[in-house]
C-alpha cells in the first residue's frame, strides 16, 4: 500500500508543471485576445486628440445628452501635462493588462464560470516615441465613460478627466453629444466573440490555440507592412501614361484632409445609390484605414492628406478601370494614399475599390469593396438628442439630417449617379 501511494505521488508531482503549462497557456490566451481587443485599443492619440475637460455630470446617463467643456492640455494622474515631446509626435495607446493588484475598476473579462470570474483586466494608457518605443505609463487603470462614434472620456487613475477623439478640437471648446453605450464601461474589450473565447479557454488544445492567433496577429502585421511599401515606379512608356493621367485629371490633384474623409454605412445595409434618389448614410465616424485595419493615421498635427493616384492593375479584376482616353491598351485602379503636408508620402490607404453616389459635394468610395468612405467638403452634423426631440442644425439644402439614435451620426442627399461605369473617363474630371 505504502509503494502504491509514492507511486500515485510521483506521479501527480510529475503532472504539476503540464497542469501549471496548460493554465497558463490559458490566461496568456486571454490577456492576448483582450490585447488585440478593439480598434480602441489598436489607435494612436496624439496631443491633437487628447483632453482635458470638464464634464457636466461625474457619469453620463446611457441613450441622453452628455457634455464635456472647457477643453485643455491633456493632464496625467499627476495633474501634471503629458509629455508629448520636443516635436510633439509621442502619442498615447491603451492596452489590458491583469488587475491582480485589485486596483479600481477592475474589468470583467470571461465571466462563464469561477475560475474566469477570478481575475479581472484593468484599461492601461502609455505613452510611446514616434517610432514605438515604449516610454512610460501615465496612467496604471481607469474608467471609461461616455463611448460614442466622436470619442470617450477616460479618467486616469480616477482623476481629472480625459477625452479622446479622432475629431479636431481647439482650447476652450465644448462638445454635447449622444451616449449610445453604457454609461460606464464594465467589460473588458476582448477579440472575436466571448463564446468562441469561452470555448478556446477550456479546450484540450489551448497551446495550439494560443499560436494560432499569434500567427493570425503576424499576418495582420505583415499584411499592413505591404501597404506601406514605396509607390511603385515606372520607367518608359508606363511611366510617362501615368503621368499623362495625372497631368489630365483634376480628380487625382485632390487633396483631402481629416475633416474631408468618414467612414460611413449605408442603409439599408448594402443600398448601392441610385441618381437621382435620395441616399441614406448612417454611423458617419473617423475615417478606417482597411490596410491596417485601424483608424487613418493623420499624424501628431493631424495635418496630413489623403489623395488618389493612379497605377496600372489587371485586366478584368473587379474594379478595374479600362482606358477609353488615351489609346493604351492597358487598364487601372485609383489607389488611395495618405502623403506628409509637405507632400511626402507616408502609405497606401486601398490599393482599389469601387467609387459612387456622386454629388455637388459628396461622393463616396468602397476601400477594397470593405470599408465605406464618405469623401465631403460639408460640415457633418453633430449628433444632438434632448429627451428624444430632435435639435436640428442649419445645414446645407443638398443634405437633410435625420438622426436615430441607434445609428450614430448620418446625413441623406441625393447623388447624380449610382456606381461609376469602369472606364477612365467618368471618374477623372470629377471633384467635389
Amino acid at each position: 500500500m505504502t509503494k502504491i501511494i509514492i507511486l500515485v505521488t510521483i506521479i501527480t508531482i510529475g503532472l504539476l508543471p503540464c497542469n501549471a503549462s496548460a493554465q497558463q497557456h490559458k490566461w496568456d490566451y486571454v490577456l492576448h485576445e483582450a490585447k488585440r481587443g478593439d480598434i480602441t485599443l489598436a489607435t494612436k492619440y496624439y496631443k491633437v486628440n487628447v483632453w482635458s475637460v470638464k464634464t457636466s455630470t461625474a457619469v453620463p446617463r446611457s441613450h441622453a445628452n452628455w457634455t464635456v467643456s472647457n477643453f485643455s492640455a491633456p493632464l496625467d494622474p499627476s495633474l501634471k501635462k503629458i509629455d508629448f515631446g520636443k516635436n510633439e509626435d509621442r502619442y498615447l495607446m491603451f492596452t489590458q493588462e491583469w488587475n491582480d493588484q485589485k486596483y479600481p475598476g477592475g474589468l470583467k473579462g470571461l465571466t462563464g464560470s469561477p475560475e474566469l470570474r477570478a481575475r479581472t483586466l484593468r484599461m492601461v494608457l502609455n505613452l510611446y516615441e514616434d517610432n514605438g518605443t515604449f516610454v512610460k505609463t501615465v496612467s496604471r487603470y481607469g474608467t471609461i465613460l461616455g463611448y460614442s462614434d466622436q470619442g470617450f472620456v477616460y479618467l486616469p487613475e480616477g482623476k481629472k478627466p480625459l477625452f479622446f477623439t479622432g475629431e479636431f478640437f481647439t482650447a476652450g471648446d465644448s462638445l454635447t453629444y449622444w451616449v449610445s453605450k453604457t454609461n460606464k464601461m464594465t467589460d473588458a474589450w476582448l477579440y472575436g466573440s466571448i463564446m468562441e473565447l469561452e470555448r478556446n479557454f477550456f479546450s484540450k488544445d489551448i497551446a495550439r490555440i494560443l499560436e494560432n492567433v499569434k500567427a493570425d496577429v503576424k499576418k495582420e502585421e505583415e499584411r499592413a507592412a505591404q501597404y506601406a511599401k514605396p509607390v511603385p515606379v515606372y520607367s518608359g512608356a508606363k511611366a510617362e501614361l501615368l503621368q499623362k493621367i495625372r497631368n489630365n485629371s483634376t480628380f487625382l490633384a485632390q487633396k483631402f484632409t481629416a475633416k474631408m474623409a468618414w467612414n460611413s454605412g449605408r442603409h439599408p445595409s448594402g443600398m448601392w445609390p441610385k441618381k437621382g434618389k435620395s441616399w441614406n448614410l448612417i454611423n458617419i465616424a473617423r475615417c478606417l484605414d482597411i490596410g491596417t485595419g485601424r483608424p487613418v493615421d493623420w499624424g501628431p498635427h493631424g495635418d496630413r492628406y489623403l489623395q488618389f493616384d493612379v497605377d496600372f492593375y489587371p485586366k478584368m479584376a473587379p474594379g478595374s478601370l479600362k482606358d477609353d482616353m488615351f489609346g493604351s491598351n492597358e487598364s487601372f485602379t485609383l489607389a488611395l494614399r495618405l502623403y506628409e503636408k509637405d507632400g511626402t508620402y507616408v502609405r497606401t490607404v486601398s490599393k482599389s475599390g469601387a467609387f459612387m453616389g456622386f454629388a455637388q459635394g459628396f461622393f463616396y468610395y468602397n476601400q477594397e469593396n470593405t470599408y465605406g468612405t464618405l469623401f465631403t467638403n460639408q460640415t457633418i452634423p453633430v449628433q444632438k438628442f434632448a429627451d428624444w426631440d430632435l435639435n436640428v442644425p442649419n445645414v446645407a439644402p443638398v443634405i437633410s439630417y435625420s438622426p436615430w439614435a441607434p445609428w450614430g451620426r448620418q446625413l441623406t442627399y441625393t447623388p447624380n449617379n449610382g456606381m461609376i461605369r469602369l472606364f477612365l473617363s467618368d471618374i477623372l474630371n470629377r471633384t467635389l
